[in-house]
Parts: structure tokens; sequence; C-alpha cells
């Protein structure tokens, strides 16, 4: 994501019952390209497949929501 001024942030992962899975980012961040890299793993345990919301948040603009679909982890 591309920020055009400095603003606060936030990148939430929400299942499909709402319930907020990991907050990914949450802060204030500079302007400028940004990128983010999540293991999807929460409190140390791998997320199960599934249908997942992520939610993008940056100050003074509407959220973004984007639908991600979890897959089997390969070993």
């Amino acid at each position: 994501y591309e920020l055009n001024q400095d603003a606060k942030v936030g990148i939430e992962l929400i299942d499909i019952y709402g319930r907020t899975v990991a907050v990914i980012v949450d802060k204030e961040q500079l302007s400028g390209k940004h990128s983010v890299t999540w293991e999807s793993k929460q409190d140390g345990l791998l997320l199960a497949p599934g249908i997942y919301f992520l939610k993008l948040n940056i100050a003074g603009k509407p959220d973004e929501i984007y639908k991600l679909l979890k897959t089997y982890n390969r070993q």
C-alpha cells in the first residue's frame, strides 16, 4: 500500500464470524510505499484453512476489505 502523507495505519485479519484473528499493523507510518509479510500464525500456531478478510484502515480514508482464501500448509 502507498501513503500520500504520514498516517495511522491498521491492518487486521478477520475470520468469517467477524472476529479479529490477528492485528498485523497498528501504528503511525511515514508517507511512501509499504509492504507487510505475515507468517499466517496465531499465538505460534498455524492458522486454519478457510476464508478470511483483510481490513486495511488508513486514517482519514474509508476502510478497504479484501477476501482471502487460506489453503492447507504444505510440509
